[in-house]
């Protein structure tokens, strides 16, 4: 049976999808990019005879994220759905989201789901409370799981956790009783110099803002400003929070890829890296999916202890924050035991960081772009 993945041409963001099982279940990691870019790929996008049975979203960046409403359009047009969403526990590297009741929970993500829409003011204008609505639909239709929210207690503490191997979500595709396909999540679940964090201070929030209010501020741009501030004030930034995903096959198969070049103008300096179609490989492949991910030595320990599962299969990483130098020093010794490296980026932008395009250079490493003009794709079977 055919499994296809696909890192679409979005320009500076990450729509990647999978289809396994000749289309029979389906899934998005991400979906974010320059509006004109992203939009056109949804338009082709077909989850083929199926709903999304899943979406991750890594974290709330708003080209990680932009695209997730008119996905949602184009799958209505077909009668289709998005049928659940993980979703990154609301915390960062400083501060956690430690709600104590559902109602909390829902408060705190209307509050993060309006900072990010606000950031999209300028592309999206008069489009943003819409969106606003449409997530907390998927909200209140209970189709959103927070990734590693069951790690805490009412206290706030870590329970039961090894130091060795952090916490993930680990799930198959199966039919028939027969499992065919992993899919594994974990993120950051600890600060960097102490195991415990302080809630968030859900009082102060909502001593500045309730409900209605965040929505109103989306439907005026005037108040956009009061949910940065507020934003900032109490929950600071989201990227090291990062989703990672890693999907693998039960059982071997062949592993083939492929490029698509819309009208690329991407030249590397004396031709290092070539564009090449139709590789083949006889061997089966790992997806590590990372987002924008911070890596800490839980998260290593965890993908370390993924891929020693599968030490024969080869390893497809996506290199986090679009070829962040920092993101990319965060890997530390690990950052070069892979076997292909996706960079997704928008070419001309300062956003790559070519010390980390030619230390893979010079190891010798598969290298695959994808930019507003580049797609990449490949198949396990």
């Amino acid at each position: 049976m055919k499994n296809e993945f696909t890192f679409h041409s979005v320009g500076h963001g990450l729509f990647y999808s999978g289809s396994l099982y000749d289309g029979e279940y389906n899934f998005v990691y991400d979906c974010g990019g320059e509006k004109n870019k992203i939009n056109t790929r949804l338009e082709n996008y077909k989850a083929k005879n199926e709903n999304v049975d899943f979406l991750v979203i890594s974290h709330l960046d708003k080209d990680h994220v932009c695209g997730v409403y008119y996905l949602n359009l184009e799958l209505q047009k077909q009668g289709k759905e998005i049928k659940k969403v993980y979703f990154p526990y609301l915390y960062d590297s400083k501060k956690i989201f430690l709600p104590k009741s559902h109602s909390d929970d829902g408060f705190i993500f209307k509050l993060v789901i309006a900072n990010a829409l606000s950031t999209t003011s300028g592309e999206y204008k008069g489009e943003v409370s819409e969106i606003f609505k449409f997530w907390v639909k998927l909200l209140d239709e209970e189709k959103i799981t927070f990734v590693e929210k069951n790690l805490y207690n009412n206290n706030g503490n870590l329970e039961n956790q090894s130091e060795e191997i952090p916490f993930n979500e680990k799930f198959p595709f199966s039919k028939n009783g027969q499992v065919y396909w992993w899919f594994e999540m974990f993120g950051r679940i600890k600060n960097k110099k102490k195991n415990k964090k302080a809630p968030v201070d859900i009082r102060g929030i909502k001593s500045e803002i309730n409900d209605k209010e965040i929505e109103g501020c989306l439907s005026n741009e005037n108040g956009y400003e009061k949910i940065k501030k507020i934003y900032e004030k109490y929950c600071s930034s989201i990227n090291a929070s990062s989703t990672v995903l890693i999907h693998y096959p039960e059982n071997k198969g062949c592993f083939n890829e492929n490029y698509v070049d819309f009208e690329s103008k991407y030249v590397l300096e004396d031709g290092l890296l070539q564009l090449t179609k139709g590789n083949s490989f006889d061997k089966t492949a790992m997806t590590i999916l990372t987002g924008d991910a911070e890596f800490d030595g839980d998260m290593l320990s965890k993908m370390k202890a993924i891929m020693s599962e599968r030490a024969d299969y080869m390893k497809i990483f996506l290199v986090p924050h679009h070829g962040s130098r920092k993101n990319w020093d965060c890997i530390g010794q690990d950052k070069l035991k892979f076997n292909i490296y996706v960079i997704s980026f928008k070419y001309g932008s300062r956003c790559l960081n070519h010390k980390v395009l030619f230390e893979l250079i010079a190891a010798r490493k598969y290298i695959r772009p994808v930019t507003q003009d580049i797609e990449y794709s490949y198949d396990i079977n």
